[in-house]
């Protein structure tokens, strides 16, 4: 099996509150409110991380498996940019490892389970 590291699926970045305490964090959405302390505009993360999944998704072969690894906020941003609730997201709450199960057909992405191994 062969893997790529792609710049596209890296966490969203949160300027100068990097690294710090998230309970420091605005309620979620975050917009653009990091974009002030040097950060990130939620939108912004949104298209990279949607743009980089469809990118390989693109090429990948019909019904082939692909696994993506990336980080909660930019899976988070990605959920939202195929159209998932995030206020319906949000109370399943998922945790480290959590795993998403989306299906990919005619390039479009939909959200079939949400597994929380926590």
């Amino acid at each position: 099996m062969s893997y790529q590291r792609l710049k596209g699926l890296k966490e969203e970045y949160f300027g100068s509150f990097e690294g710090q305490d998230e309970r420091l964090n605005p309620q979620v959405p975050y917009n653009d409110f990091f974009v002030q302390y040097g950060g990130e505009n939620q939108k912004d993360v949104q298209k990279r991380v949607f743009d980089t999944i469809s990118s390989f998704m693109a090429k990948a072969q019909p019904n082939e498996k692909v696994i993506a690894v990336s980080h909660a906020g930019a899976c988070f941003n990605f959920l939202i940019a195929i159209g998932v609730d995030p206020q319906q997201f949000l109370k399943k709450r998922f945790g480290n490892c959590s795993i998403l199960v989306i299906d990919y057909k005619n390039g479009k992405f939909k959200l079939e389970d949400l597994i929380n191994p926590n």
